[in-house]
């Protein structure tokens, strides 16, 4: 994707999420998401850092102590906001096309899940990372880029480096630092992903979690349920609800 597509992109995105967006714009807008996935990824991938900036400006730091999160449950927060129906459309344009597609037969038995679409993705040791790529069990450390990913059940993983996580069994995953997206196939749900504070388990849905400096955890849920235990008790956080844990 050369610079220029890049720009359009992020005024496109820009526009969209502040109501700006023309029809004329809209239209090219769609054009450019339905034409690589590299695109998809680009646009998603900034949608994601503009909700990052929003989560931060709406919930002012404020460090959870040991005895708070003992006493009381994670804050929900709803956001009925733009951006995060600009991220569920871009995320559902990004991957779940693919959810009838059938696996391919180069998956390794011993392989949990194989790379879809990797976009400027690098592993820890600079190894640029491709399509059909498998990965397996174990601890797998994101240098750099985007990494959407599939399992054998069609659970669709987007990765966002830098970032750390440990494939445990082929429905659970510990995530130490990064954000990942989860979308799970119609009528699917088990879906674990473990941080160092939450415990995330999906419910039949489409949900982001991020773990940043100091263990800072983020879950957004933009389609269906999850059920979170951590952090003072266990609850459900529905679609558009969002939990952020300092």
């Amino acid at each position: 994707m050369d610079l220029n597509t890049q720009t359009t992109l992020k005024t496109l995105a820009e526009a969209y999420l502040d109501g700006s967006l023309t029809e004329a714009q809209r239209h090219t807008l769609e054009e450019e998401l339905a034409r690589t996935p590299s695109a998809r990824l680009l646009f998603l991938s900034y949608l994601e850092t503009h909700a990052g900036l929003a989560w931060q400006i709406r919930n002012p730091s404020r460090p959870f102590s040991s005895e708070a999160s003992e006493a009381k449950p994670q804050t929900i927060t709803h956001f009925p906001v733009r951006w995060f129906a600009a991220a569920a459309a871009v995320i559902a344009l990004s991957i779940g096309w693919w959810l009838s597609r059938p696996l391919s037969p180069t998956l390794q038995d011993q392989s949990l899940a194989r790379v879809l679409h990797s976009l400027h993705a690098q592993w820890a040791d600079g190894r640029e990372i491709y399509a059909s790529e498998a990965i397996e069990r174990g601890g797998h450390h994101l240098r750099s880029g985007l990494l959407e990913m599939e399992t054998p059940s069609g659970v669709h993983l987007l990765l966002e480096g830098p970032a750390d996580i440990e494939w445990i069994e082929p429905t659970r995953i510990r995530l130490l630092a990064g954000s990942i997206v989860v979308r799970m196939p119609k009528g699917s749900s088990g879906f674990v992903i473990e941080t160092p504070r939450l415990k995330v388990t999906d419910l039949g849905t489409e949900f982001l979690v991020s773990v940043g400096a100091n263990q800072r955890t983020r879950l957004a849920v933009t389609e269906g349920s999850v059920r979170i235990d951590g952090g003072g008790g266990t609850r459900l956080v529905h679609e558009g609800e969002a939990v952020v844990i300092d």
